[in-house]
């Protein structure tokens, strides 16, 4: 129904710069930890131990995830009454198809304004980092490591701000990846990823408790990063090729 649609294109919009909000948070939380060990590592802080500011690295960490983790379930709730839409047929009335390829065709330029300085920002977010690793200076890699972690949430945050109701038109109207034929595979892919993440945290967390190289194990995350993309690539060329036989 239209009333429908609409009301799930406007709770998109209002809830895309909150969650946007989460997911910055969720990657600028490790910045207070890097500069701790940072400063510590460099002498900038003698007070107290190293393992003492790696403690309040990780304490400043976990509060900044569960902010971001009550922004998520606070305001993306309303939005969990259309989660159907994104793993079922969609079969929408002529005024509902009207009405959101009307707001698709509208908010096109805004979305791809946002996925190009998403993507500049993202890219640009590797310079700091390889400037600091340039030095042989602990402190200034860390501050270029989060300087690339600053950079590369705002580019995330551009790109969930346009992406959220961006995406919710998609479902709607069964485009690009939340097309027919992609939902089935999709929803297997993520039950494969929660396990996958759960997993890297339980590595990269036991891996730097036990032997303190917090300031070496950080490179877990972009590597598995890496990987995931590649093993998602992998998963949906095979998906297709196994639904050609």
């Amino acid at each position: 129904k239209k009333a429908e649609a609409q009301e799930y294109v406007e709770a998109s919009r209002a809830a895309a710069g909150k969650i946007a909000l989460g997911a910055f948070l969720c990657i600028i939380s490790p910045i207070a930890l890097l500069l701790l060990i940072g400063a510590c590592g460099a002498g900038f802080i003698t007070a107290i131990s190293e393992d003492i500011c790696v403690l309040i690295g990780i304490v400043a960490l976990l509060l900044i995830v569960v902010a971001a983790v009550i922004i998520f379930i606070f305001f993306g709730s309303p939005l969990l009454k259309f989660d159907y839409m994104e793993k079922e047929p969609i079969k929408l009335s002529e005024a509902a198809k009207a009405y959101v390829t009307a707001e698709k065709d509208a908010a096109e330029s805004g979305y791809t304004k946002h996925n190009a300085l998403g993507v500049a920002l993202c890219v640009l977010g590797a310079v700091p980092t390889l400037i600091g690793a340039f030095t042989e200076h602990e402190m200034l890699l860390m501050i270029g490591v989060s300087g690339t972690l600053l950079l590369v949430a705002l580019g995330v945050y551009s790109f969930v701000t346009a992406g959220v109701p961006w995406g919710a038109m998609q479902k709607m109207l069964e485009e690009g990846e939340y097309g027919r034929e992609n939902k089935t595979a999709k929803t297997r892919l993520e039950k494969i990823s929660g396990a996958y993440w759960a997993l890297i945290t339980l590595i990269y967390l036991a891996y730097s408790f036990a032997t303190h190289d917090w300031h070496i194990s950080w490179v877990i995350w972009p590597v598995a990063a890496v990987l995931s993309g590649v093993a998602e690539a992998l998963f949906a060329l095979f998906d297709k090729s196994g639904k050609g036989k």
